[in-house]
């Protein structure tokens, strides 16, 4: 009786062996893209832009939510990522279609912002820093900053917006004034790697060539 059951336990520890690297090399499930942080080179394939995330720091998605059910990944539009700096500090990129797009087109944007912070009664003492056109690689961008108060803190939004054929691009920094001057550094990197690239929808491809926006 006792070496039937020396021989079990042997049987049960050697299917143990036997069975459990089959589990170790079998390789990981794919992570839905809501899911899957973005290091490095970040391409937009939809809206037809491309950026740079510094080292050290991850851009997460910025649209709303796949459905990640247990056979498939269904993910709806990606827009662009969120890159979280610090606790009240993150970098948006994002890009979106706007049918008409004078709700975005410079300054309107600016104007409407400023409008909603004055009407929140939770924010005071709201002012402009500074604003005007720019130029972007080969785009005509406009860039704003607004400082105001909220919860104690005094906050400023710095926004980059360009437009091409009813597509707006976002790039924006929000973080508090102590932590500006070091965020802005970060944020004017990635806006120097922005590039506007072919869109997956482009009827007339640009091989090897940025594609050419221009602000109306």
């Amino acid at each position: 009786m006792d070496r039937l059951l020396l021989k079990s336990l042997f049987l049960v520890v050697a299917l143990f062996w036997l069975v459990a690297p089959t589990h170790a090399q079998t390789e990981p499930e794919e992570l839905c893209a809501n899911k899957k942080p973005s290091i490095g080179e970040y391409r937009n394939l939809p809206h037809g832009f491309s950026i740079i995330i510094p080292a050290g720091l991850k851009g997460y998605w910025y649209s709303l939510r796949c459905d990640d059910a247990p056979a498939d990944c269904v993910c709806k539009t990606d827009e662009g990522r969120r890159i979280p700096l610090a606790t009240g500090a993150t970098i948006n990129i994002l890009a979106f279609y706007d049918a008409a797009d004078f709700e975005f087109y410079p300054p309107n944007g600016e104007h409407n912002k400023i409008l909603d912070l004055r009407r929140n009664r939770h924010v005071s003492q709201v002012k402009r820093l500074r604003s005007g056109w720019f130029n972007l690689v080969d785009v005509n961008a406009y860039r704003y900053a607004i400082q105001f108060r909220r919860d104690k803190k005094i906050l400023i939004d710095d926004e980059v917006v360009v437009l091409y054929e009813h597509v707006v691009y976002l790039l924006s920094l929000q973080t508090t004034t102590v932590r500006y001057a070091a965020d802005k550094k970060v944020f004017e990197e990635i806006i120097a790697s922005w590039r506007g690239t072919q869109r997956i929808s482009d009827p007339n491809p640009l091989p090897n060539k940025a594609l050419q926006l221009t602000a109306r």
